[in-house]
């Protein structure tokens, strides 16, 4: 309370906030009671310390500060008997349409130059072809089979012109 110039009236509410409000409206509503500092406050404080000191540093900052007071100790009176302040009506938003920038047009990118290949090599004709071999082989099971039927054609012809004995088997060369 005495360095309530230093603090100001802000500050010093946050300090007054920390206290039960009952108590605290009790000890500054009597503190700055003017009746009370100038009567009976004044001549018990300059019993302990001397008279100027209690006018000029203790009487006067209380008496100076008293009007500022008297909105705090209104307000610990509200919070006391549950008092509260009448909201004022807001009026109803009105919605407002987004102010978003157009977006830029994109920039259509140069196309990249598809580089000239050199022709390619045809794809050569053994890949899709058959074998050499496989002709060869083809060949070679025609041959065997022309062989067996001039083989079976001839033991024919000389079993019937030859007479019945036995003869060993014969192999067509």
């Amino acid at each position: 309370v005495f360095r309530l110039e230093e603090l100001g009236i802000k500050h010093f509410q946050k300090f007054i906030d920390t206290q039960p409000p009952a108590k605290m409206h009790k000890f500054l509503s009597f503190l700055f009671d003017e009746t009370a500092v100038k009567t009976w406050l004044s001549a018990e404080w300059c019993k302990v310390y001397d008279e100027k000191f209690v006018h000029v540093n203790i009487v006067s900052p209380l008496l100076r500060w008293r009007h500022e007071m008297q909105a705090v100790l209104r307000q610990l009176k509200d919070r006391l008997e549950n008092v509260r302040k009448p909201r004022a009506v807001q009026p109803a938003t009105e919605p407002k349409p987004f102010n978003l920038t157009r977006p830029r047009p994109r920039a259509i990118p140069v196309p990249e130059k598809i580089p000239r290949l050199k022709p390619h090599r045809p794809v050569p004709g053994s890949t899709y072809a058959a074998p050499s071999e496989l002709y060869s082989l083809a060949k070679a099971k025609e041959l065997n089979k022309k062989r067996r039927r001039n083989c079976l054609k001839r033991r024919r012809n000389v079993r019937r012109l030859a007479p019945r004995r036995k003869s060993r088997k014969r192999r067509c060369s």
